[in-house]
């Protein structure tokens, strides 16, 4: 008798929980569709098993569906999860004897940050809930989809970058990163792409120039790690970042973030060279480390002049 109650109490929990999740999530219009599958169980099915194949599948499937997926991801996005949702699967993880698959609001959340990165520009709708989406979960993946979405994307994000939330602010530097780091990977894009993240590279450098002068010691080092992507803008950058590195220098701290980021401009950080070989008499081991490799990225020659032998 116990145990038929406790099957009928778990199939009543599952009933429940759909309803609620069918309640919150239910489209107003059909999902699309590829190759059988709707967009979220393409999106659930690369999460909870991220196999190469589903994840190919993923990466093709929705930027065809297009701006169809937006209702979808934007729904997504802003997901929430009632008390009374939260406690009934709370009772329902409690038993065991029927499994009930459940997805709660922050992997919704993730589901549609992550559609609306491989939508690219196409998610632009989307940037309002993404970046309200940030302020309150300062995922990487989060700020990595507002990059995606282009020159406006970005520019919310900079929004981010005076936030209380340390946190929120790393994540939003580090993905601003990744602009740079996407010209080095693909230099032969289309020109339309090129000028785009041109763009956005511009929009990244006036924010992160910034927050070279930050009074959070992580922070600022977070930033010349994330400048030294953008070689592009080595006229504008490799000065502020000399600058920032002799004020280190003289106030005893270890700027080891500045220096490894000089070293990624090579010979266009030449005129960091005088202050490198300053660095390289400091009294920590790990700051004449970095010295000597920067040395060497951006001119082997004055490496050799000054004793550095790389192997």
């Amino acid at each position: 008798m116990r145990k038929r109650f406790r099957i009928l109490l778990a199939i009543f929990l599952m009933a429940i929980v759909g309803g609620i999740a069918w309640h919150y999530l239910s489209p107003s219009e059909p999902e699309p569709v590829y190759e059988g599958k709707t967009l979220t169980q393409l999106l659930e099915s690369y999460f909870r098993s991220p196999t190469p194949e589903a994840m190919a599948k993923t990466m093709e499937a929705v930027p065809k569906m297009g701006t169809n997926a937006l209702p979808t991801l934007i729904r997504m996005l802003q997901a929430k999860d009632s008390p009374l949702k939260l406690k009934l699967i709370g009772l329902a993880n409690k038993q065991s004897l029927i499994k009930i698959a459940h997805i709660q609001a922050d992997e919704y959340h993730q589901l549609g940050a992550y559609g609306c990165s491989l939508l690219k520009e196409q998610a632009a709708p989307a940037i309002p809930a993404l970046a309200e989406l940030f302020q309150t979960s300062p995922w990487g993946l989060t700020a990595n989809a507002l990059v995606a979405t282009g020159p406006s994307g970005v520019t919310a994000l900079v929004g981010c970058l005076t936030n209380k939330n340390h946190d929120l602010r790393l994540s939003a530097i580090g993905a601003m990163s990744g602009i740079g780091i996407q010209r080095h990977m693909f230099p032969n894009l289309p020109q339309e792409q090129k000028a785009s993240l041109d763009l956005e590279a511009k929009i990244a450098v006036s924010a992160l120039i910034k927050l070279l002068e930050d009074e959070d010691d992580s922070i600022r080092g977070a930033t010349a790690t994330a400048l030294g992507q953008f070689d592009r803008e080595a006229d504008i950058i490799v000065p502020l970042l000399i600058a920032r590195l002799q004020q280190d220098l003289r106030s005893g701290e270890a700027p080891i973030s500045e220096i490894d980021a000089l070293g990624e401009f090579h010979d266009a950080a030449e005129a960091a060279i005088p202050t490198l070989l300053i660095a390289l008499t400091n009294s920590s081991p790990d700051i004449q480390s970095a010295a000597a490799t920067a040395l060497y990225q951006i001119s082997p020659t004055a490496a050799a002049n000054a004793g550095i032998k790389m192997e």
